[in-house]
């Protein structure tokens, strides 16, 4: 959990599911450009990383709790709530197919939903 936590409130979106999405969402209000990195990732520029991070910062909050069933409770969350900017498990439902299309903005492709299935 650590180590995912540190991804997420690093400066490297490419390092952040959360961080691309999140950025993805806020590009036109935070002014971030960006440009792909690896296969299907993409990063912003430094100044670009470092407003999405004060977004973070200013927006966010993140509570732990100790849980020796932490993966299966996540899972079950995800499923219940549909939280707008996870994507995994979740490809046919609406709201996952536009993150997946607004990432694939950032990387400078199509916007175009028959590339998702």
């Amino acid at each position: 959990m650590r180590r995912r936590l540190k991804c997420h409130l690093s400066d490297d979106s490419a390092r952040s599911t959360f961080r691309m999405s999140l950025g993805a969402v806020l590009a036109e209000q935070l002014q971030l450009s960006a440009r792909p990195s690896g296969v299907r990732g993409f990063r912003f520029e430094p100044e670009g990383e470092a407003r999405l991070s004060r977004w973070i910062e200013d927006h966010v909050s993140v509570a732990i709790r100790e849980s020796g069933h932490a993966l299966v409770e996540e899972k079950s969350l995800i499923a219940m709530q549909e939280p707008l900017l996870n994507i995994s498990g979740r490809r046919h439902k609406t709201s996952a197919e536009t993150m997946l299309l607004l990432r694939r903005r950032m990387r400078g492709l199509p916007f175009d939903r028959k590339v998702l299935h």
